[in-house]
């Protein structure tokens, strides 16, 4: 009863956060978290089902904080939380090389106006020294 009075009201069910991808394509291999420590396992079911279902890709930091640092050593490199954060660093290095192109920019027009500073210096000199003569 309550389901259907939930479903006039335009109620939604709740996706899990992360990308919209279908959760039966980002299911992780059964072979790493059958190679989960026993103690994973047991201390953190709903880490696992989450794993097996595809709606974590790997162990959250905040588990691995909990665990002793043998059990952590045990877990497959693959579902441990990395700390880097890739999007950033590719965000990081588009920005460095924007500056690196507007430094090379500024470089060369600034050598360009040195360059046509002297040049002027230059023709004018040679128009004084040639008309003394």
């Amino acid at each position: 009863m309550r389901r259907d009075l939930n479903r006039r009201r335009g109620a939604r069910r709740l996706r899990p956060p992360g990308p919209t991808l279908d959760p039966v394509s980002r299911q992780t291999d059964t072979v790493d978290i059958e190679q989960l420590p026993a103690e994973l396992r047991e201390r953190f079911p709903e880490v696992v089902d989450d794993l097996r279902n595809g709606v974590i890709e790997e162990v959250p930091e905040a588990v691995l904080d909990q665990l002793p640092s043998s059990v952590i050593d045990r877990i497959p490199e693959g579902l441990l939380a990395s700390n880097v954060n890739m999007t950033f660093v590719i965000v990081l290095a588009a920005i460095a090389g924007l500056c690196l192109m507007g430094f090379m920019y500024g470089v060369t027009k600034a050598a360009a106006k040195a360059a046509f500073f002297f040049l002027v210096l230059g023709a004018i000199a040679a128009i004084v020294l040639y008309t003394q003569l």
